[in-house]
């Protein structure tokens, strides 16, 4: 009967303690040297007495409540020690990411924890750590496609505009040269990339969380999927452009169109058919008659055309953040260019 009961708080005292340590991962709290502790004291709870059993139960209880009030967890322990598990078995040398619409389904403050927590979209990614990484409590790294891609523009932008600056091409090696016409047309190309993730970000947003009351035809619009043929569905671009914005905002015409945002109009007209000379090259002479063939285009992309297209994709997402959310709040990871002409060191922060 002893042993019996000595068992069942054994086993007690395990499940609290697997629980706080979720707990404690998911407050963002978690760190190598916390990680070390904690597993002392299951090693500990693997060989205690009745009584420190109990003075074990009754210290867990105690913090797994103050834990599970301060954070508003909504799931059992056995949900949050599941996804623990999924943490502790991530990929050598790297983290869980898990969105932010997964993890309001998990606690209802977490803006207590992140605090930005409430201004990040619903498909940015928090990193879980489970004591793996971390060596400071409360440093939490969130990822975001978009901004990650801007990023992206960012780095390849500055490498151009260092390297256009010092240019002769009188001088220069042909080595040095194209590496910087190279530069250029990767951050040209890049800026549309930011663009169609940012949109597809707000698509993802809108569906998951209007999915039901959606007709069919929105749905394929936001997913790009067909579900009568169950086959992809690509959208265009400027249809992403213009739709996307019409559908969150509720209304009948696109709030932004061409005719009243000239960034939108650069981007789609001289911006695009510069673009698709480099993504779609081609020798092929242009047929229509309308424009240049896409290999005059490529050849004629330099640096200046490379600014007008990044600044105008800096603005443009900013028109279409103000015209859907209303304000530039969930937007912070975009920045414009200083002074310099570069882009400062917080657009990598």
């Amino acid at each position: 009967m002893d042993l019996a009961k000595l068992n069942r708080l054994r086993s007690k005292a395990q499940r609290l303690s697997r629980e706080r340590f979720a707990l404690i991962v998911f407050s963002q709290a978690m760190t190598r040297e916390l990680r070390q502790r904690l597993k002392l004291d299951e090693e500990e709870i693997k060989r205690s007495s009745m009584t420190k059993l109990r003075q074990f139960i009754d210290g867990l209880e105690a913090e797994v409540l103050e834990i599970r009030q301060l954070m508003g967890a909504k799931e059992a322990s056995s949900e949050l020690v599941r996804v623990l598990s999924d943490a502790e078995s991530a990929p050598g040398g790297k983290s869980l990411l898990i969105t932010k619409r997964d993890i309001r389904k998990l606690f209802s403050n977490y803006d207590k924890v992140v605090k930005n927590f409430s201004t990040l979209p619903d498909h940015a990614r928090i990193e879980i750590d489970p004591g793996t990484f971390r060596e400071q409590p409360g440093t939490v790294d969130w990822f975001l496609l978009e901004a990650r891609i801007f990023e992206d523009i960012c780095a390849l932008f500055n490498l151009a505009e260092d390297r256009f600056i010092t240019l002769n091409r009188r001088t220069d090696s042909k080595r040095t040269i194209k590496t910087a016409e190279a530069l250029w047309r990767a951050a040209a190309s890049t800026a549309f990339y930011c663009v169609e993730a940012y949109l597809n970000g707000l698509a993802f947003d809108y569906y998951t969380a209007n999915e039901p009351r959606l007709d069919e035809d929105t749905k394929r619009l936001l997913t790009e999927w067909d579900t009568v043929q169950k086959r992809f569905k690509p959208v265009r671009l400027r249809d992403k452009l213009l739709q996307y914005p019409r559908i969150i905002c509720g209304t009948a015409h696109p709030p932004l169109q061409e005719n009243s945002c000239p960034e939108m109009a650069f981007f789609m007209g001289r911006a695009k058919l510069l673009r698709d000379a480099v993504v779609h090259a081609s020798p092929k002479p242009n047929l229509s008659a309308v424009g240049d063939a896409k290999e005059s285009l490529f050849l004629s992309l330099d640096f200046p055309e490379t600014e007008r297209i990044v600044d105008n994709t800096v603005a443009l997402i900013r028109k279409i953040e103000i015209a859907v959310h209303g304000d530039e709040s969930r937007i912070g990871w975009l920045c414009g260019r200083g002074p310099d002409g570069l882009f400062p060191d917080a657009a990598f922060d």
